[in-house]
């Protein structure tokens, strides 16, 4: 019965046009096809797809298939990062420290990066920790204890209910 209900549920979610969409998404991107990439990223994205937001995001960094807009990528960021997903919150945390100067904010950066240790795969946690030592240097005390204060903070929020 148990395995009955595991099957159910991936197949649901296998099954998910959100997902289909981030399938077709990624083939096409493969493909260097990255008009229909974005396209498929951006409607699986809609559909609250946190890897697609990241996707559409990523796309905007590099402007591939669109305009390169940092501000709309952090926006897609942002939705994702607040998901949960790591990868987001530790291409978040990069931007926020970059001399980008409509998004530079190494507070933001620090709150981010701390959240995305705690979710990003193993083999990412050793470039998020390298970036993190890289931005507390160019921090004041004060503005690390209020980082520090906020990832606190998001961490509770993040925690299994």
């Amino acid at each position: 019965m148990k395995t009955l209900a595991i099957f159910i549920v991936i197949a649901a979610v296998m099954t998910n046009p959100a997902w289909a969409d981030i399938n077709k998404g990624t083939a096409a991107y493969k493909a260097k096809d990255y008009t229909t990439a974005y396209q498929e990223f951006m409607a699986a994205a809609k559909a609250g797809n946190a890897r697609a937001k990241l996707s559409v995001a990523m796309m905007h960094i590099r402007g591939q298939g669109v305009k390169r807009d940092f501000d709309v990528a952090v926006r897609w960021l942002r939705e994702a990062a607040g998901q949960g997903d790591g990868d987001a919150r530790m291409v978040l945390g990069d931007l926020y420290s970059r001399n980008i100067s409509s998004i530079k904010d190494h507070v933001k950066s620090y709150v981010w990066l701390t959240l995305a240790l705690k979710k990003v795969r193993a083999e990412k946690r050793a470039t998020t920790l390298k970036m993190l030592h890289a931005l507390r240097p160019r921090m004041k005390p004060d503005e690390i204890e209020r980082a520090q204060k906020l990832a606190a903070q998001w961490a509770e929020l993040d925690k299994p209910k």
